[in-house]
């Protein structure tokens, strides 16, 4: 099966800042081609802490390009934890914990699913974790078309990302035309990265004075080490019974360009508790994703992106890809960085069950056979300030799925009114639903096999996050299990 992570969201992000900004910044700068300093931070002033983040639920039913009824749900989100410490006059670090994650639960029922005869579900969680310092200075420069202005850039930033995706996949499908046929699979994949990347000349990301239809553009070589691993395990039962496993690196260069796009319009804001916010889009370039203006991400290692093939994507039989659209964020008046929250955009994608089986470059049975997903559902995610507590209880639901709101299928005498249009669910900010057609799959507990402890699924370990971490237990058999109701 041909990967699915087709919907470019980032590029589509991407392609919006360039709009404003193609044919008037294509200059290099440094901090040296400013005429006036940007204000400097006080170096005597005590760390700042804050946070912000949102996250909800969305459920929808409609019917697949195949004809195929089907119900489900879509939860996502993220949350931000940062501290700020101002280490000079004109430079201060940046301590950021950053936790995004999605998990889908869809059901294909023939002829309908009040009265299924035959089924086919699917369920799956996504999340990745980032821990980062970043040293920033507001000494640095953009360039806009009428040169260089005064910035905050970026000096370096040292990350450890973790993250995985785990589906489970559940039919009972005829064969051919023939006898049904029981089937079943499962997947799970580990991506952990270290990373320190320094640019010796800043680079550039947000104007110190923001005005009206402003883009601007930098750009900066830098020099990174670390490094970014991955290990997957997939299994099939059913027509076709087996395994396979996999592991390796993804590359991370040593050296290279970083370049960045902007874009600012008055007419885009937001109020942050009862405070006002400009909207900024930007559009990083290069081997690195700058998620949320301040973590630095080797590309390959971010789970949400669509820029990156993965080893195992051929085998999804669903994925969640996210962009950022705007960063909230005020650069005057502020007692710390200034970023307030940020916006982003959740697409799903999901491949309809069929009637007959069909093989993988792996040799197994893939339970989706339809080379063309179906139009992804979308959420947009605008988040919120939050406190430790709600930040805490975000990671929870991203996690673990702990306390997630308006979580779980509908259940059958909620469903004929389902049938239609899809409900959203607002939980810890706001999620606007934009709502298509989607797919899903019932979750199982994963087959026993003999390396389980290389590859299960679970929530981020602590410490180094590298080739030999320790991961948590899979889930036991009594994991509830949101699509019972329906079986």
């Amino acid at each position: 099966m041909r990967s699915i992570r087709g919907r470019p969201w980032g590029r589509a992000i991407a392609l919006a800042v360039g709009v404003v900004v193609l044919g008037t910044l294509f200059a290099t700068v440094g901090s040296g081609g400013i005429a006036r300093a940007a204000p400097a931070p006080d170096a005597n002033a005590p760390s700042a802490t804050w946070a912000y983040g949102g996250v909800g639920t969305i459920h929808f039913s409609g019917v697949s390009r195949a004809g195929i009824p089907y119900v489900g749900n879509l939860t996502d989100g993220f949350t931000v934890e940062l501290a700020q410490q101002n280490v000079s006059g004109t430079s201060f670090s940046l301590n950021v914990t950053r936790t995004s994650g999605a998990a889908f639960a869809i059901e294909y029922c023939t002829p309908n699913c009040q009265t299924p005869v035959y089924r086919s579900s699917l369920q799956a969680r996504f999340w990745e974790s980032d821990r980062t310092v970043s040293l920033l200075t507001t000494a640095g420069a953009v360039n806009e078309s009428g040169g260089p202005v005064a910035a905050i850039a970026l000096e370096s930033s040292t990350t450890v990302t973790r993250a995985n995706e785990t589906e489970s996949t559940s039919s009972y499908l005829p064969v051919a035309g023939s006898v049904p046929v029981a089937r079943s699979g499962y997947l799970s994949a580990d991506i952990f990265s270290n990373s320190s990347v320094t640019f010796p000349r800043p680079l550039g990301i947000l104007p110190e004075n923001l005005t009206d239809s402003q883009g601007w553009s930098s750009e900066a070589g830098f020099r990174s080490t670390g490094e970014t691993g991955y290990r997957y395990f997939l299994s099939r039962s059913g027509a076709v019974t087996g395994s396979v496993s996999g592991s390796g690196s993804l590359p991370l260069p040593s050296n290279g360009t970083e370049s960045l796009l902007g874009a600012y319009s008055s007419a885009n804001s937001i109020r942050l508790g009862g405070v006002p916010f400009p909207e900024v889009a930007l559009a990083p370039s290069g081997p690195f994703g700058l998620v949320d203006g301040i973590v630095l991400v080797p590309t390959g290692a971010q789970l949400f992106a669509t820029t990156t093939a993965r080893p195992w994507a051929g085998n999804e039989s669903g994925a969640v890809n996210a962009g950022m659209s705007f960063l909230d964020v005020r650069t005057v008046d502020r007692a710390h960085f200034g970023v307030g929250a940020s916006r982003w955009v959740f697409g799903l994608q999901t491949l309809e069950p069929t009637y007959a089986t069909s093989g993988s470059a792996s040799g197994l049975t893939d339970l989706a056979g339809t080379g063309t997903p179906d139009t992804p559902a979308q959420t947009a995610v605008q988040g919120e300030p939050q406190s430790p507590t709600q930040s805490a209880s975000v990671q929870g639901c991203l996690l673990y799925g702990s306390a997630c709101p308006g979580a779980g299928l509908p259940t059958a005498s909620t469903l004929r009114d389902l049938v239609g249009p899809a409900v959203a669910v607002a939980g810890v900010g706001t999620v606007v639903a934009m709502v298509a057609v989607v797919a899903v799959r019932r979750r199982l507990p994963p087959p026993v096999y003999p390396n389980a402890p290389l590859y299960p699924p679970g929530g981020p370990t602590t410490g180094r996050a590298g080739p030999h971490d320790p991961t948590p237990p899979a889930p036991s058999d009594s994991e509830d299990d949101p699509l019972g109701h329906l079986w």
